[in-house]
């Protein structure tokens, strides 16, 4: 799991949502890689929509190599807000899952 979703997603939040065992321990275990590969392309490009192009090659070159503390403070010099930001847009995201989900049952 990349550093941003671990940081941002809060997937199992997803999962406490349905207890009760509506999905199996199989499809949570897909069900979680899909959620993971989502966050991840959803985070990017929120980041990526918020840098300037020479900054979007660093970026993508640090989330690489990076730690989690360089990484951060890579988008905290150019992103003002950056960490609000990613906490409201993965929240809106989880609640479209969470809503998709539902009416999925």
């Amino acid at each position: 799991m990349s550093i941003l979703v671990r940081r941002f997603a809060q997937i199992d939040t997803i999962f406490l949502e349905f207890e009760g065992g509506l999905f199996s321990i199989s499809e949570k275990r897909e069900l979680e890689k899909v959620l993971v590969n989502i966050f991840h392309h959803y985070i990017l490009d929120v980041i990526l929509d918020n840098l300037e192009n020479p900054d979007r090659i660093i970026f993508l070159e640090k989330v690489t190599v990076s730690d989690e503390y360089n990484l951060i403070d890579f988008l905290r010099a150019k992103i003002i807000g950056v960490e609000e930001l990613l906490k409201k847009e993965c929240e809106q995201l989880r609640l479209e899952i969470l809503d998709d989900l539902k009416k999925g049952k």
